[in-house]
């Protein structure tokens, strides 16, 4: 009997470890990622955890703001947005053009380490092991930064139910609002 149980069990054993994956892993396994889509998940994850450790700098508490990170086609740019619902005090410009601003100093900082963060930047949107290209583009970062808009959304004192907008090129000074 003990016999029995024990063959039984190692075939139990035997026909798990032997199991394919379902055909939704097999489909999202055989599904290519882009550079592109790498590099944007990869900076939306390093700006998340910055703004994370940061935000009660920028006068809110922990895990009440959200970074997104996309690919405009039509614009041809990258944007990487800061939201937050919480209500901005005292004035609600003021707030989105200091996160504005916050995002341009945390992903090109002037300071003389700007050709080491934009080597970062190409760094972001590289992967050894997953590129067609066997060797990677010089200038990279440099490249990419001049692509990138930065932007903040940011909740009035008063909900009216819109968020101010506003944006700016990540290389420039310029802060724009859309009401």
């Amino acid at each position: 009997m003990k016999i029995v149980v024990i063959v039984l069990a190692s075939t139990f054993v035997w026909a798990v470890a032997q199991a394919d994956p379902s055909p939704e892993v097999r489909r999202l396994m055989n599904e290519p990622v882009s550079m592109l889509d790498w590099g944007l998940d990869q900076l939306q994850r390093s700006t998340q955890d910055t703004l994370n450790s940061k935000s009660q700098d920028l006068g809110f508490p922990p895990g009440q703001m959200y970074v997104g990170a996309g690919y405009d086609f039509a614009k041809n740019e990258i944007d990487i947005t800061i939201t937050t619902n919480l209500y901005a005090r005292p004035q609600p410009k003021d707030v989105c053009r200091n996160l504005v601003n916050w995002l341009r100093d945390q992903l090109a900082p002037q300071a003389p380490a700007t050709k080491k963060r934009f080597i970062f930047w190409g760094m972001l949107f590289q992967h050894s092991g997953f590129t067609n290209s066997q060797k990677s583009e010089q200038g990279l970062g440099d490249k990419l930064a001049k692509l990138v808009v930065v932007a903040a959304q940011v909740a009035p004192q008063v909900n009216t139910g819109k968020l101010v907008f506003c944006s700016g090129p990540l290389l420039g000074e310029s802060v724009n609002f859309e009401e």
